[in-house]
């Protein structure tokens, strides 16, 4: 039985197939369990749900829906009242306290007086484009 190659090469080159396809089929898996993880996974998506209900103290958010990217998002958020940082423990930064104090925390806090700031700014806009 004659070969295109030589005893010596046919022997590198099975090794090199079976390399070959030890590396492919470990790729394969490797990809397949890491995209896995990736995607939703009911039971996992659950328990992440309770999860983070539990840990922001919100238990309406069991009810709620989000993909696996939002469930990872949700893990790493803080709820406010585990933060025990005020804004006296930051020294060096007053001006910018005091617009981040303007800009976010009133219009959250005294919500109604920015409502009707709103309001009237967006009649105001909607009047003089006409």
């Amino acid at each position: 039985m004659s070969s295109w190659l030589p005893n010596s090469k046919r022997g590198e080159s099975i090794a090199h197939i079976a390399i070959y396809t030890a590396t492919t089929a470990f790729t394969f898996y490797l990809l397949h369990g890491l995209l896995s993880r990736l995607m939703d996974n009911p039971s996992a998506s659950a328990a992440l749900k309770k999860e983070i209900a539990r840990k922001l103290k919100r238990p309406e958010l069991e009810k709620m829906s989000f993909t696996a990217h939002e469930g990872k998002l949700f893990a790493d958020v803080v709820a406010p009242i585990d933060i025990d940082v005020c804004f006296d423990d930051i020294g060096g930064m007053d001006a910018k306290l005091e617009e981040l104090r303007d800009n976010i925390i009133l219009p959250l806090e005294m919500w109604y007086v920015y409502m009707n700031l709103y309001d009237t700014y967006s009649v105001n806009l909607h009047y003089f484009s006409s």
